[in-house]
């Protein structure tokens, strides 16, 4: 039993379910409520420090835009080296074709893991089979994890559709303010989703009752029983000996369930790594937007703390995304997956879920309210509304890195 964007789990309703059932008593299930209340407590407190009346009033930069406004920043910012000037406000342009890569990577990954999750509904949802398989009523956990699934399918789409939007201002070099806006508005709600699926899914994955314990340590022991007989199987039938009156060797992995694990190793390997390189451009971002030197009113505090806020949101999902790949992968021949890989994918949701979605809350008003405010379609992809009044005032990359970041265009974990 994997629980994860997939959220498959198709020994609940396919093959031997006695002995990979697992059903824990009601009495620890009444306990399981009080941790997701402080895990949601959690949550609003880091929203609450999100939304705080300086990131409110975090805008003010944009305000000078006209020319008077401008000749103030010109001197503001006289004293700074000159540098040459960039389309995105990152470090450098090879940073922005990075997340080009990044961007577009995830969005196939997003969709491989989103096929899956379908693929995944239609056997975690299937109540009448799993009844008619089982012999027995529907459990409340396979109830959960027919909701982590589809929750995981909405998840995928959402940051999908954010991977997609963000790679157009990414791929082309110049900030889109609406594609951007969406990128965040996607990123937001998918983090928000990835928080209330890993904490449902970490309440199965990441057992507190000894008989789940018991139950998946007699699931791997059986597993390990069969796996030793067929090697003994294999052996005497290389050795020429009839191996008809053994025990039958068990039925072979389906095909389209090989398939479907290969397509979740192969988007959760590319997740991982790619939030890797995505974890990377911060960092050297960080370096610029966090300087002493560039810091000087609210709105600079803000794009610090985004940045700050989002590195820890980018290594949690790859955390996540490795953990799910070491199961996902060695799922291909057949093998039962580790629950502590499990268990530490959900753990690392949840913290991935708070801080990733908080970064994109804390830049929508910049991306979908300020931004639109000087956005005018007909200038993109130049964006000249920014890039050319900049350069005639003489200003310097950093100067213009400072409009850019009041824009929104500030790498949010995910998309």
């Amino acid at each position: 039993m994997v629980l994860e964007d997939g959220f498959e789990n198709e020994s609940l309703v396919d093959g031997n379910a006695g002995h990979m059932e697992v059903e824990p008593s009601s009495y620890w299930r009444r306990f399981r409520p009080g941790w997701r209340t402080g895990i949601l407590l959690f949550s609003a407190l880091m929203v609450c420090v999100a939304f705080t009346p300086r990131c409110l009033k975090s805008m003010h930069f944009l305000e000078g835009l006209l020319p008077d406004g401008f000749r103030s920043l010109e001197v503001e910012f006289g004293h700074s080296k000159e540098l040459p000037l960039v389309e995105l406000g990152h470090i450098s342009k090879a940073a922005g074709k990075v997340l080009c890569v990044v961007d577009v990577a995830q969005s196939v990954g997003r969709v491989l893991l989103l096929g899956n999750s379908i693929a995944a509904i239609t056997i975690n949802c299937d109540f009448g089979r799993i009844k008619r398989v089982n012999k027995r009523p529907v459990t409340q956990d396979e109830r959960q994890i027919c909701a982590i699934t589809i929750i995981g399918a909405m998840v995928n789409t959402a940051l999908g559709l954010g991977a997609a939007s963000s790679s157009v201002s990414t791929c082309s070099g110049s900030l889109n303010v609406p594609a951007n806006c969406a990128a965040n508005i996607n990123g937001f709600i998918g983090n928000v989703l990835v928080l209330a699926g890993t904490a449902m899914s970490a309440d199965l994955s990441c057992p507190r009752n000894p008989e789940d314990t018991v139950n998946r340590e007699k699931a791997r022991i059986e597993q390990a029983k069969e796996a030793a007989q067929e090697a003994a199987r294999k052996w005497l039938r290389n050795a020429g000996q009839d191996v008809s009156h053994l025990p039958a060797p068990p039925a072979a992995i389906p095909a389209d369930t090989v398939y479907r694990q290969i397509d979740r190793c192969v988007g959760h390997l590319d997740l991982a790594t790619t939030f890797v390189m995505k974890a990377g451009v911060i960092i050297a971002d960080s370096t610029m937007h966090c300087a002493a030197d560039y810091i000087e009113d609210s709105d600079d505090e803000r794009v610090c703390a985004i940045d700050i806020i989002g590195l820890t949101g980018v290594l949690s999902l790859a955390t996540r995304f490795y953990s799910l790949a070491a199961n996902s992968c060695i799922a291909i021949v057949g093998r039962l997956g580790s629950f502590d890989a499990s268990c530490s994918a959900d753990c690392a949701g949840i913290i991935a879920g708070v801080t990733a979605s908080t970064a994109p809350a804390m830049n929508l008003q910049a991306a979908c309210h300020k931004a639109f405010e000087m956005w005018n379609p007909d200038e993109w992809p130049k964006n000249e509304f920014v890039r050319q009044s900049g350069s005639k005032q003489g200003y310097t990359k950093t100067a213009i890195s400072r409009m850019r970041a009041a824009y929104g265009d500030i790498i949010v974990p995910s998309p």
